[in-house]
């Protein structure tokens, strides 16, 4: 249990990140409420029911070096399941909580139940659990056909093929597989590709659905066809596989777009298509047009189903001469697309799409020198400004790389300030690269105006105080927001107060306060400001003025009367006595609880300030104003205990 604990104690949500990926560690967050009987095992292990699409048996173990590890009577074979990150999580929090994780007799029913995991490898006991049994592992049918063969080893061939017919007779499925393997062994693909061809419109006919904690749904059931395609695969019929993908790919992609199961379709669709990978290479496509299959189909993959594909893009069988037939198919789509000049959103990322494949075809067929030209000729079409600046920065290309800063920050300002923004960091980074801290301030104050913050404004102080001028240029954005005038935009001011940073090299934006949904005085900034400086005197204030405004909403209540608590005591006791009346007035349980939190503060005020007779006048008033509301009557009598 020591070890166990401990390992519970270490593993981070990083962790199992690295293990599961991040899919299935989000689906696992949400089946965390599913995982019942959790115990551990006399080896270590975790042990826990999980509910799913059916009731799962999971074992979850942890190496010597800390990773997890685990077994799943679920059907997901590609990796780590969410049924087993479910059990870490819960196995976890009950670490946390300091309760104990109870164990598990070999006596109860769940034991016959769980797969094993690689504490009990070494257990020769036989079982009468079957390949294909819902309640067994991976590792548990290997060990039963392992049994099952010593069993049929003894047996005569008549009595086989007696055991055969009888089965066959019995089991629908057992039937099916007699003769696919028949038909494959025979070599008449065509009927079963047929066959398979017509289960997957089945599959993907319905509307893809499932509600976790009802149980209720209707997902895609690939089993029967993976199955085939990896036997298919296997007696070397990989084109025939290839076909079969592209019938999944635009059957299946159509399913998952309007499914209703938190992406539960998609994975079963993902995990069908793997095998896809494994026969593209032995397929009988030339070795380029294998790579434009998959990169076809991840241009159209909107849904995340081929990120298993990345490894067969890295496979160094393919050759730069390869890829070079490849970029010269990306260039071809490319200058088929219509250029507009004045593309839209959805275009641009089409484009965009395009343009950063043949980047990676360019890199891996040796045509580095080639990345550039395509970047400038692409660049306003795709918005591809960071990915330019980037390449010349790493060309060693400086001077061309701030053109380009610029350039991009001009043209995306207004209708993209994120990708203005990425630019303009890179021009800040330029800056502190060449010492030019006066020139990094500036920057960094244009942060701040565009988008004013506490984070924004410490930074921008931290700067210019080691320039000595934080001073005036703290004078100049206290007036910023009391004014909405920028004071780098204005003719300079003579004194103490003039603007002491340099100019950026973009002009700065004379943003319309509407623009921002922003009006002047700015008083949430300010006030969140002087509490920051600590000049109580201004939050009261500003805080005074904030409550006149109409459009004033009381988000900033509860720092100001924190805020204030020592220095203007009245004014916290006034902000949270206003904020119980509000509370109050809603008339609900709930609000009733809330109420509750501010009374305890003002209580606390009341004693430290030897003012309790104010509080129980406090309390007698409320009980007069409200005496029908019974709950809320309820909750005063708790606050006088």
């Amino acid at each position: 249990m020591k070890h166990l604990r401990a390992a519970l104690q270490r593993v981070k949500v990083s962790d199992l990140r690295d293990w599961a990926g991040e899919t299935i560690l989000r689906r696992g967050r949400q089946y965390v409420k599913q995982v019942a009987e959790l115990s551990r095992t006399a080896q270590g292990e975790l042990a826990a029911l999980v509910s799913g699409r059916h009731l799962y048996t999971t074992v979850v173990y942890f190496h010597e070096d800390g990773a997890p590890g685990g077994l799943c009577s679920c059907p997901y074979e590609c990796g780590p399941c969410k049924h087993a990150v479910a059990v870490i999580l819960a196995a976890a929090e009950m670490v946390r909580q300091d309760e104990e994780i109870p164990l598990r007799q070999e006596t109860d029913d769940l034991w016959y139940m769980l797969p094993k995991g690689p504490a009990a490898a070494g257990d020769e006991d036989d079982d009468l659990s079957g390949p294909g049994d819902p309640g067994g592992s991976m590792a548990d049918q290997r060990k039963s056909a392992k049994t099952i063969g010593k069993i049929l080893a003894g047996k005569s061939r008549a009595d086989l093929l007696a055991l055969l017919k009888e089965l066959a007779g019995l089991y629908p499925e057992v039937a099916r597989r007699i003769r696919e393997t028949a038909a494959l062994d025979a070599g008449q693909v065509d009927g079963i590709v047929r066959a398979l061809q017509r289960e997957i419109m089945d599959i993907t006919a319905p509307l893809a659905y499932y509600n976790p904690w009802t149980q209720e749904g209707c997902l895609p059931d690939y089993f029967h066809v993976q199955e085939q395609m990896a036997a298919l695969l296997a007696r070397g019929h990989a084109d025939a596989v290839v076909g079969l993908a592209e019938v999944i790919w635009r059957r299946g992609r159509e399913q998952v777009a309007h499914a209703q199961d938190e992406g539960e379709t998609g994975i079963l669709t993902a995990t069908c298509l793997d095998v896809v990978f494994q026969a593209l290479p032995q397929s009988s496509l030339p070795p380029a047009q294998q790579l434009q299959w998959v990169i076809e189909r991840l241009l159209e993959d909107k849904f995340g189903l081929l990120e298993s594909a990345v490894w067969l893009l890295e496979d160094e069988a393919y050759t730069p001469a390869h890829w070079q037939e490849v970029a010269a198919w990306l260039v071809e789509r490319l200058a088929a697309m219509p250029v507009t000049g004045e593309e839209t959103f959805e275009s641009a990322w089409s484009r965009a799409k395009i343009v950063h494949r043949l980047i990676d075809a360019y890199r891996r067929a040796g045509w580095r020198e080639r990345i550039i030209p395509l970047l400038e000729q692409e660049v306003h079409h795709c918005r591809l400004y960071n990915e330019l600046v980037d390449a010349l920065l790493d060309a060693g290309r400086r001077p061309e790389a701030r053109h380009w800063c610029i350039v991009g920050i001009e043209r995306t300002r207004r209708p993209y300030p994120g990708i203005a923004k990425e630019l303009q960091d890179r021009l800040k980074k330029s800056a502190g690269r060449e010492k030019k801290r006066d020139l990094v301030a500036a920057y960094l104050a244009e942060d701040f105006f565009n988008d004013p913050s506490r984070r924004a404004y410490k930074a921008l102080q931290k700067s210019t105080e080691k320039i000595g001028c934080w001073p005036a240029v703290r004078a100049g954005i206290l007036c910023y927001l009391e004014t909405g005038q920028r004071p780098d935009s204005t003719s300079p001011r003579k004194g103490s107060d003039a603007w002491p940073l340099p100019p950026t090299e973009v002009v700065p934006a004379e943003w319309p306060a509407r623009y921002f949904g922003r009006s002047f005085p700015w008083l949430e900034m300010l006030i969140d400001l002087a509490i920051l400086e600590k000049r109580w005197d201004d939050v009261v204030r500003l805080y005074a003025a904030y409550r006149k405004d109409p459009h004033w909403f009381g988000e900033t209540d509860k720092a100001v009367a924190a805020a204030v608590v020592e220095s203007h005591p009245d004014v916290s006791l006034g902000i949270w006595r206003a904020m119980v009346e509000d509370r109050i007035a809603a008339v609900k349980a709930k609000a009733y609880d809330e109420a509750a939190i501010y009374l305890r503060q003002m209580r606390r005020l009341y004693e430290k300030l030897d003012r309790t007779a104010e509080w129980r006048a406090v309390i007698a008033d409320l009980r007069l104003k409200h005496k029908a509301e019974r709950r809320l009557m309820s909750v005063l009598d708790g606050l006088e205990r």
